[in-house]
């Protein structure tokens, strides 16, 4: 009983029960039956004003709130009255529809809190090779959750949009990887090492047919906007 929803109105229930002069008889009665008796239906006309309550365009009379049978300490809200559910589950409801509301948030650039997972993620994840750690990389990149200039600006507006490296472009994720000056030699450096490994891989091949798998392997760097994640 303490872990029920509407606990004060069992407690209030009992206690007319045991302060009954006459001790009252229990029957059961088959739900979801087409019995004419006179339990049956009742029971029926209970059900139906129960499943169609919030249709009817006058509802019935609130039950009264048995203030009286609740805990010695109930939660209240100025909207909702006294909460005897699970607070747990009301204050992530509560959260839940204040990201919402907020005129700040897109559902198509960010998620709120409450759709997260709460367990804390692994540590370091990708130190056991170093396709893990690209895997992580494009994850983060086609989920829009690396931290740039660009995207804090657009969620959060207080930080510069600019690239804070070349101060030349926004700071977007396709910048930094495709464009950006400052990491030029970065960018560059897997691509002559990819084109020399292929050329001297087909080192014993006729040079028409070594020139055509090098010239593949340099393109293989190169930016295309109908791949990158944007």
């Amino acid at each position: 009983l303490r872990a029920n929803s509407a606990r004060s109105l069992y407690r209030w229930l009992f206690t007319i029960l045991r302060l009954s002069p006459t001790a009252p008889t229990f029957h059961h009665t088959r739900a979801h039956t087409h019995d004419t008796t006179p339990h049956s239906s009742i029971n029926a006309q209970a059900d139906l004003l129960a499943t169609s309550s919030q249709n009817m365009l006058i509802p019935p009379p609130p039950v009264p709130v048995p203030s009286f049978c609740m805990d010695a300490f109930t939660f209240h809200h100025s909207a909702y009255g006294f909460i005897e559910s699970k607070i747990a589950n009301f204050i992530s409801h509560q959260i839940a529809l204040n990201v919402v509301n907020d005129p700040h948030f897109h559902p198509s650039q960010t998620l709120p809190r409450a759709l997260y997972d709460s367990h804390s993620p692994p540590e370091y994840s990708y130190v056991h090779a170093k396709s893990a750690y690209s895997v992580v990389v494009q994850l983060y990149a086609r989920s829009s959750q690396l931290d740039a200039s660009a995207t804090c600006y657009k969620r959060l507006g207080d930080t510069a949009y600019c690239c804070q490296h070349c101060r030349h472009r926004a700071e977007s994720s396709h910048h930094i990887f495709a464009h950006c000056p400052s990491f030029a030699m970065i960018r560059g450096h897997p691509s002559e090492r990819l084109v020399c490994d292929t050329g001297r891989t087909l080192s014993n091949e006729p040079s028409h047919i070594r020139d055509v798998f090098c010239d593949a392997a340099s393109r293989l760097f190169q930016d295309d906007l109908t791949l990158w994640p944007q």
